[in-house]
């Protein structure tokens, strides 16, 4: 009803001149929202995408990093494990005065075992015979890093 009213008192010359001001003014029919509109979301589409790029590397880095620490874990808690294995596997054995490397594991860790005489004497001031210090140190690389750990017991025997 009202375009009918305003169709009334605007004349089909004066209609045809605002229709050709808007062509002078906006050559592709297109009113002046929808072109900064469009460039809007656009802006948008960039800035959710840097987003989800931040986003996503730091979930990568945070990933990679626990990764890392379990991988770290794990050869700690073995090379444990096989240290303690070698001294009690050692305390059984005959010992001999030296240096040897040990064969355990996998092999990306390297064992070496050492046997050391120790002078010791009683509280009489006697020295005490055949005992023995095993020395037993593990050496890996985890992490771009060298690393290294060792365990060591007193032992006598008879």
């Amino acid at each position: 009803m009202i375009e009918s009213g305003l169709s009334d008192l605007i004349t089909g010359d004066e209609q045809r001149g605002i229709q050709a001001a808007m062509a002078i003014a906006y050559p592709s029919n297109r009113c002046p929202t929808s072109r900064r509109s469009s460039g809007f979301v656009l802006w948008e589409i960039m800035l959710a995408l840097t987003i989800f790029s931040i986003v996503a590397v730091s979930l990568a880095s945070a990933l990679y990093q626990t990764v890392d620490a379990s991988i770290m874990l794990r050869d700690a808690s073995q090379v444990r494990i096989e240290l303690q294995n070698i001294l009690a596997e050692a305390t059984t054995q005959k010992l001999k005065v030296g240096k040897s490397d040990v064969q355990e594991g996998d092999g990306r860790i390297a064992y070496e075992r050492e046997v050391r005489s120790v002078v010791a004497k009683t509280a009489k001031g006697d020295p005490v015979l055949n005992l023995y210090k095993i020395v037993v140190r593990a050496y890996w690389r985890s992490a771009g890093q060298d690393r290294s750990e060792q365990a060591d017991v007193i032992v006598y025997q008879p």
